[in-house]
């Protein structure tokens, strides 16, 4: 785990998600992605801190391109083993 996890960022990037500024939601996401890639607790730790609402709402159709991959890239790494990965979605 590394020490952006440990000191609790996770929380507070999570919440950056809705910011109404989009390179902050941005750059969020963008370090998101990064500690949800590092392995498999890291990513739990995203999910567990309720990181999918407030990043599937980033979606919006007039969300622009760069936005769109940094989100895309985040859910892509929050499913990154899909056999593991229980994103809190009912079936």
């Amino acid at each position: 785990m590394s020490s952006v996890v440990a000191a609790g960022a996770i929380p507070v990037l999570v919440q950056l998600l809705s910011s109404p500024h989009e390179e902050v939601c941005e750059q969020a996401g963008w370090v998101l992605s990064n500690i949800a890639g590092e392995d498999s607790e890291s990513r739990d730790a995203v999910l567990d801190a309720d990181a999918l609402p407030p990043l599937l709402e980033l979606c919006a159709p007039d969300a622009k391109l760069p936005l769109l991959r940094i989100t895309a890239w985040l859910l892509q790494n929050l499913c990154g083993s899909v056999t593991q990965c229980q994103c809190g979605l009912d079936s």
